[in-house]
């Protein structure tokens, strides 16, 4: 039961993997619908190559990402404020457009949006006795690099603003970064959140009075202080990160947006249904006891996970799949896998489609794979051979030909040319930015 659930938690992200194509339309959007268009059929070793193909493509989108004016901006102020650290005696790290700067070398570095996907929804409260507020009210005002001196001159202020050269060839202090707080003021969940609870961030990168970075976060909470939404949005020169989050007593909801020029290079989103009560879920353990509790959280759950033209949309019927259960008996008396696989393809769907002609290309499902293992044991002071056999829940797409391949069969060869430009990339962002 447990590597059942392993797969069908799998189910997104593997189907989208087997189904990728390269075409030469392109969407700029995120769009909606399910791939009821015209079919495309093609074989196991077409979509292999076309799988390859769009990796390649989301690669050139990310080309520009290596020569980023901003991106050498940020590690030449990282390396005046180790020099001469302005705020030394402040906590300034986990404040969030700091840890957004950070969140981008790492991202020039390993090319992972997660890491600027983590920094975007960052609400983490401060140790000890500083608040969010304390510490941007003691921060904020004017820092202007002194070349002569290699520190920082203050002047007093309502803004954060840091002023300095954008490289070191610079002698002028010709960037500034700027960056203005607005706490949330109103009743908190708990006393040590107060003034720990942003309400509005923004941040903004000018060099030589252009704009190359513009960060806004806002937040909006319930009567008690507790978060019910998260809009936070991130331009760094051509590039757009967006993430909007919301959260009730019953629905719950992500979307999360990367695009170069306008151009979708990655969007995913989830969103849930259910009873997210606060008195429900401190009582999860004694409420969620089998399976067939699961209902008594969520009730439904979609989401959906796109690269360039290519969506994997992917959504479960919880209620429906938690009544089939309990109408036998409950999961007690569900005893194999292949009855437990059966029962997930039931109320879990997975379909993947090209999003500029809404055609379909395939379904995700989890079968029973047959396996055979060879082992030696010492029995009778000598060595004996010995097999087992039998079958473990896996993951297959099923082509709309008809035809299908698991997960280990597709990947296992034919993706030589995609490692080899993936490696290319990340060595061409090491050795430009000598990471």
């Amino acid at each position: 039961m447990k590597k059942l659930i392993y797969f069908a938690s799998c189910l997104t992200v593997a189907s989208f993997m087997y189904s990728c194509k390269k075409d030469t339309k392109t969407s700029t959007t995120t769009t909606t619908g399910s791939g009821t268009g015209p079919v495309i059929n093609y074989t196991p070793e077409q979509n292999k190559s076309n799988l390859q193909q769009t990796g390649l493509d989301v690669i050139k989108e990310m080309d520009e990402a290596k020569n980023m004016n901003v991106i050498n901006n940020i590690i030449h102020f990282s390396e005046l404020v180790d020099q001469n650290d302005p705020m030394e005696k402040l906590n300034a790290t986990t404040f969030m457009p700091t840890t957004i700067l950070n969140s981008l070398t790492k991202f020039q570095e390993t090319g992972d949006v997660e890491v600027v996907y983590s920094a975007m929804k960052q609400t983490k409260s401060l140790k000890n006795d500083e608040t969010l507020e304390t510490l941007f009210n003691d921060a904020k005002g004017t820092y202007t690099w002194n070349i002569s001196t290699k520190k920082w001159d203050f002047v007093t202020g309502n803004s954060l603003v840091f002023k300095f050269p954008s490289t070191k060839q610079n002698l002028s202090n010709n960037a500034s970064y700027t960056i203005d707080y607005t706490p949330y003021t109103g009743n908190v969940a708990a006393d040590e959140l107060k003034g720990n609870m942003p309400y509005k961030i923004s941040a903004k990168l000018d060099i030589d009075k252009v704009n190359y970075l513009a960060f806004d976060f806002k937040a909006g909470y319930d009567s008690e202080g507790i978060p019910t939404s998260l809009v936070s949005t991130l331009k760094v020169e051509n590039f757009n990160f967006s993430l909007d989050m919301n959260s009730s007593s019953s629905n719950a909801s992500s979307k999360f947006a990367f695009t170069h020029n306008g151009k979708n290079v990655l969007a995913m989103g989830c969103s849930m249904a259910g009873n997210f009560k606060k008195s429900n879920l401190e009582n999860l353990e004694t409420n969620v006891e089998k399976p067939e509790d699961m209902n008594k959280v969520i009730t439904s759950v979609s989401g959906y996970f796109q690269v360039l033209n290519v969506k994997l949309e992917t959504s479960a019927n919880v209620q429906a799949f938690t009544d089939e259960i309990r109408s036998k008996g409950g999961s007690d008396n569900i005893k194999n896998d292949s009855d437990w696989a059966i029962l997930t393809n039931k109320h879990w769907t997975t379909s993947v489609y090209y999003t500029d002609r809404n055609a379909k290309i395939g379904k995700g499902e989890i079968y029973m794979k047959p396996y055979t293992n060879k082992y030696t044991v010492w029995e009778n002071n000598k060595y004996v051979e010995k097999t087992e056999t039998g079958e473990d829940p896996n993951i297959r797409i099923v082509f709309e030909d008809g035809s299908k391949i698991d997960i280990e069969t597709y990947l296992e060869s034919g993706f030589d040319k995609l490692e080899n430009e993936l490696e290319n990339f990340f060595n061409s962002m090491e050795n430009n930015y000598n990471l």
